[in-house]
């Protein structure tokens, strides 16, 4: 599965790899970082926007939804679809 990014420095259309059954997408601030939820294999995928690709792979235990990053960019606020709950996370430092 892979999920288009787009940077505001870039001219085209960058595709990234990302895991099962992409969902929700949130955007940290500054730009630099993109969570991705990927509801079918219980992750989120953390794309470097400079790198143009992931950086990292958080595992749940549970189908992400929607995130949400907060203003400071240190916390990720995750949906879980199937227990009706929303989990907070602290962004990794990648």
């Amino acid at each position: 599965m892979e999920f288009v990014v787009t940077t505001i420095a870039a001219q085209d259309l960058l595709d990234i790899a990302v895991g099962a059954s992409p969902t929700g997408v949130a955007v940290r601030a500054d730009g630099l970082r993109v969570y991705v939820a990927n509801t079918a294999d219980n992750t989120i995928s953390v794309i470097n926007t400079n790198l143009g690709g992931v950086v990292a792979t958080i595992s749940l235990s549970f189908s992400p939804g929607g995130v949400a990053i907060s203003p400071n960019g240190q916390s990720l606020y995750v949906t879980n679809t199937s227990g009706n709950a929303v989990a907070i996370l602290r962004t990794p430092s990648v």
